[in-house]
């Protein structure tokens, strides 16, 4: 918690003791206790007195919570029915009183410490009287007055796929079927995100690139030397073709760790997501209506690769990380949506 207290104060050092209790209680329950923080018109309404806009779309409070800034919500043109529908999906109200005791105390440490300029035996008395009894409160009038807060408590994990679902949103407002594209780094997230955009559009499905994996047979110098040779995208072409003309068909995945082929079926959905590295490969990308490309900092990525397989550390930093990266430094990305997935 001491890092997001200090972070937020050194941004906001006009910061009373209600402003640090409060975001300490968003910390530890979220929203989910505000019935209204979801409705969308009280979001329309709130966003007609917004005045600053050059914020960030949101600023993490804890290791999970942020908050998403209505200002930047409207400077990016994401509508306020999809910050509705991320506010609901992360409404929690599962906190501990225990936990929140916990919290207390790292922002009283700050205090004693001086790393925060409040009177500390002041705030103390004011923590104590709290805990009795704590509750949502409200921001301080000089905070209010500076800072300019509208803003909603939500899921990190979700707040950062805002981009994504209102272009979503945007399309699905005047077309009846939405192909997305979800591409990015080995284990950037691609699969969680698009298992997280069904969540949000339950009439959807999901094609997998690793469903086309180049088979062994396939597998030549000449086209492991080609860039993002080693997906079968020709087959991956066809797939999408029979996909767009929006009929029910029966396709094969490749399972590489067997050498076999399943059948698969693919039925019409109103969003049909495609996840995985080379997805938005040239012959592909024109096939989708919105295209995102998932970032991850290196050291996040090799601690995700050893979580996940540490028997395959070597092929992955020796062959399959340096083959991505020839395709993301060789291929252009136009009109497509970069989203950090450090959190998921």
């Amino acid at each position: 918690m001491s890092k997001y207290l200090k972070h937020t104060y050194l941004k906001h050092p006009l910061m009373k003791v209600e402003d640090f209790l409060k975001l300490i209680y968003q910390a530890e329950y979220g929203s989910g206790h505000l019935s209204r923080a979801a409705d969308v018109w009280a979001l329309i309404d709130e966003c007609a007195c917004v005045q600053k806009y050059e914020v960030p779309l949101f600023e993490e409070i804890s290791d999970k919570m942020c908050r998403i800034n209505l200002g930047a919500c409207q400077k990016q043109s994401i509508g306020m029915q999809t910050v509705s529908a991320v506010v609901a999906k992360s409404a929690k109200s599962d906190g501990s009183l225990e936990n929140l005791t916990k919290r207390c105390d790292e922002f009283l440490q700050l205090v004693q410490e001086k790393f925060i300029h409040l009177a500390y035996y002041a705030t103390k008395n004011k923590v104590v009287e709290y805990l009795k009894q704590p509750y949502h409160g409200r921001h301080s009038p000089s905070y209010r007055q500076n800072y300019d807060p509208h803003y909603r408590v939500a899921l990190t994990e979700h707040a950062q796929l805002l981009p994504l679902l209102s272009e979503i949103d945007r399309f699905c407002e005047k077309n009846l079927v939405c192909f997305v594209a979800i591409d990015g780094n080995a284990c950037s997230g691609k699969s969680t995100v698009a298992r997280r955009l069904q969540e949000y559009y339950p009439d959807s499905c999901i094609i997998h690139c690793d469903d086309f994996f180049l088979p062994k047979e396939k597998r030549s110098q000449e086209r492991l030397d080609e860039i993002a040779g080693n997906v079968h995208y020709e087959r991956l072409e066809d797939v999408l073709k029979k996909a767009k003309i929006n009929q029910p068909f029966v396709y094969e995945r490749y399972d590489c760790s067997s050498d076999t082929y399943q059948k698969v079926a693919f039925t019409p959905k109103r969003l049909v997501i495609v996840e995985g590295t080379y997805a938005l490969r040239e012959n592909l990308k024109d096939f989708y209506d919105v295209k995102c490309r998932l970032t991850i900092k290196k050291d996040t990525q090799q601690a995700r690769l050893v979580a996940r397989n540490p028997m395959l550390m070597e092929q992955f930093n020796d062959v399959w990380l340096p083959q991505e990266e020839r395709y993301f430094q060789n291929y252009k990305f136009e009109n497509t949506l970069l989203i950090s997935m450090d959190k998921l």
